[in-house]
């Protein structure tokens, strides 16, 4: 219910694109299955330095750095998304863990 009314708000209160966004949402999340990400797993892309967290913000959010500009591991499929991934656990793990890389 918690994540609805998140997506609501988000949504300006419009029911059925919040539902459908949530739906979406649930779906990527029981097929790529964020849960189960290391930071092993992107190793590769992990030792750039490109993300990291740095505090929060006035309403105690974290906030996440990404230095694009850092950025040196060649672009192709497996590596895009191996950054996704990297940068994936890296929010869970802040988002959870209050972690700070």
């Amino acid at each position: 219910m918690y994540h609805f009314i998140r997506y609501l708000h988000g949504y300006n209160y419009n029911i059925e694109e919040a539902a459908n966004i949530l739906k979406k949402n649930i779906e990527w999340r029981g097929s790529y299955k964020p849960y189960n990400i290391r930071v092993k797993d992107a190793e590769l892309v992990a030792k750039n330095g490109y993300l990291y967290s740095h505090g929060n913000d006035k309403e105690g959010r974290p906030v996440i750095y990404l230095l694009v500009g850092r950025d040196k591991v060649e672009n192709n499929d497996e590596t895009k998304k191996l950054k996704v991934r990297f940068c994936l656990t890296i929010v869970l793990d802040i988002i959870f863990f209050n972690a700070h890389f």
